[in-house]
């Protein structure tokens, strides 16, 4: 199993899948494997756990099934647009724009 991010302190944490797909949005597929990895952390870390927050980050966003599905789950999302905004909010940079090559590599 491979978690993109993982992090946490004390008695919460976060996992966030990441997808650069350029021209395919995240389907319900996608959603249903993040919140099977909640689950598998969930068991592993045991009754010390009470906040387990998932977090999905698309490019090109999510399928109307997928975002009800999050919905429905309290799963988090947003999209390039939304980090962009956060990142210039706190002074950060913004996401570099890749070149279509590089997309490719990203979306496997």
């Amino acid at each position: 199993m491979e978690i993109d991010v993982e992090g946490g302190a004390g008695k919460e944490r976060w996992i966030c899948e990441s997808k650069w797909w350029v021209g395919r949005k995240v389907d319900q597929a996608e959603v249903e494997s993040l919140m099977r990895k909640g689950n598998i952390v969930k068991e592993e870390v045991g009754e010390g756990l009470q906040i387990l927050r998932l977090w999905f980050f698309a490019h090109e966003g999510f399928t109307e099934e997928a975002e009800a599905l999050m919905l429905k789950n309290g799963v988090l999302w947003s999209v390039r647009e939304d980090l962009d905004g956060l990142l210039k909010h706190v002074g950060l940079r913004q996401l570099p724009e890749l070149a279509d090559e590089e997309r490719n590599d990203h979306a496997k």
